[in-house]
């Protein structure tokens, strides 16, 4: 998976090569991320905003129920933007690096939430920004595999381009 999301060229030899089927561990790799991305922002929510509301279980499952939301929803925004505009390649390509991407991050962010529960106020801040800093790799990832992906789709159908942006643009 880390060769996949930091090697372009890997990323698009893995997603030909695999069936489309989906296997237990991307369901398991998936919960992962929804969970940990949940409890960081548990943290950081408890810590910068004082949001005493959160101590209990009951606002985590909410916080899970929501990225679970939201990342269930723009899979499914996006695998009906394909099927509409007839590009399910590339949303299925993206779809493919954003699940990917999360993977990592989810199997990245486990270390940061135990150092979190266990070290001292002190080290906080400084393990609060090397997380900060895993989620920004990512997103730039994320944004740059996106940019590629549809800078294939622009030399496809100008017109398909400017449709696919103009529908991004909206949602």
């Amino acid at each position: 998976m880390l060769q996949a999301v930091f090697d372009r060229n890997a990323s698009q030899q893995i997603f030909r090569g695999r069936s489309g089927e989906i296997s237990f561990a991307d369901i398991l790799l998936n919960a992962n991320f929804v969970v940990v991305i949940s409890l960081y922002a548990r943290f950081f929510l408890l810590k910068y905003f004082h949001v005493a509301s959160l101590e209990s279980f009951t606002p985590i499952l909410f916080l899970i129920f929501l990225f679970t939301f939201f990342v269930a929803l723009k899979i499914i925004l996006l695998k009906a933007i394909g099927y509409i505009f007839e590009v399910e390649q590339f949303t299925n390509e993206y779809i493919y690096n954003f699940t990917t991407i999360t993977k990592v991050l989810g199997i990245s962010m486990i270390p940061i939430l135990f150092m979190f529960y266990t070290s001292s106020e002190k080290y906080f801040n400084i393990i609060f920004e090397i997380a900060l800093a895993m989620v920004c790799i990512c997103v730039v990832m994320l944004i740059a595999r996106g940019l590629s992906t549809t800078y294939k789709l622009m030399y496809r159908s100008v017109y398909h381009f400017l449709i696919y942006i103009c529908v991004a643009e909206i949602l």
